[in-house]
């Protein structure tokens, strides 16, 4: 895989997370990191954390705008008042052109957001969004991701190492928490 390519990708699925943690759950990302082996974004929620079930809910609903292949697209705009005309998630008034990175159709888009950055011309091509963690960082959530193949490496390797553990207890995955509890007694 091309790095540039890779990177573009994984651009992309941190728009549309952090996309579906605002229209989910009214979240802000006020922090970005994209690692070598994972990306980060704080999301801010006035102090409260994500549950399981609300990460469960926006990894699947990034998913689900991923395997939908919806367009993406870039509007360019001379001024900040011009890129109003978008219904841009997260306002970042700034002098000169700007460009918006829009998910979808424009008029109901999956996500709007300013970026200078490059993306993938659809969100097919993210592949996949795979979160790892979340933890407390700062009052806010740091969620731990992944895109595409990167993803697909990591969720591999984990189920190598959940098989190898599982096949130490002579149970399947499956039956491995219960298998640890009963050795913890």
């Amino acid at each position: 895989w091309d790095a540039r390519f890779i990177n573009m990708q994984r651009h992309l699925g941190e728009h549309m997370l952090s996309g579906a943690f605002h229209n989910l759950f009214g979240g802000v990302n006020k922090g970005f990191h994209m690692g070598e082996d994972y990306i980060t974004i704080d999301i801010d929620l006035d102090g409260r954390m994500l549950t399981e079930e609300e990460l469960d809910l926006a990894q699947n609903m990034v998913n689900s705008a991923v395997w939908a292949d919806l367009p993406v697209t870039v509007t360019w705009f001379d001024d900040y008042e011009s890129s109003l005309a978008l219904p841009v998630r997260k306002q970042v008034p700034h002098d000169g052109r700007v460009s918006v990175v829009t998910v979808g159709d424009p008029e109901d888009p999956f996500d709007c957001i300013a970026c200078c950055g490059t993306h993938p011309s659809s969100t097919g091509q993210v592949g996949l969004v795979s979160l790892y963690k979340c933890e407390p960082n700062k009052g806010m959530n740091r969620v731990f991701f992944d895109c595409g193949k990167r993803a697909l490496d990591k969720l591999t390797g984990d189920f190598a190492i959940l098989t190898g553990v599982s096949k130490r207890y002579s149970c399947s995955p499956d039956d491995l928490p219960s298998r640890l509890d009963s050795e913890a007694e």
